[in-house]
């Protein structure tokens, strides 16, 4: 069901912003088969990659594995709350991350290269 629901959303927002109000979204767009057909490879491949890391803890949570709870009575809506705020702090950031070293250099490598290059000089004896 998640294939129809990616195709069908993408290839409505493909319509709607590059080819119906194309002048006015993306003026300078010019159609390169090859790059939607690497779009929609790299877009089955993500949603297929997902599916694999995902799967396994929707099984443990089918078979009550987890210590995620539906009652928000037995923590609190203070732990309600701060769990919605880690989950996003570390969901957001593992994204971040990944994408930032898929991408190329990552954030990491640049600073390492940056303080290897640099002639930083001691400015004392100890």
């Amino acid at each position: 069901m998640d294939f129809f629901t990616l195709f069908y959303l993408s290839g409505l927002s493909y319509y709607v912003f590059f080819v119906k109000k194309k002048d006015k979204y993306h003026p300078k767009y010019k159609k390169k088969p090859e790059k939607i057909k690497a779009s929609i490879k790299w877009a089955i491949i993500s949603l297929v990659g997902n599916a694999i890391v995902v799967a396994p803890l929707h099984l443990l949570m089918l078979k009550d594995k987890t210590k995620i709870y539906y009652n928000v009575g037995d923590y609190g809506i203070g732990w309600l709350i701060i769990s919605i705020f880690l989950y996003l702090f570390v969901t957001e950031t593992s994204i971040y991350w990944t994408t930032d070293g898929c991408i190329g250099k990552s954030l990491i490598s640049i600073c390492i290269t940056i303080i290897i290059n640099s002639d930083c000089q001691p400015h004392g004896r100890l």
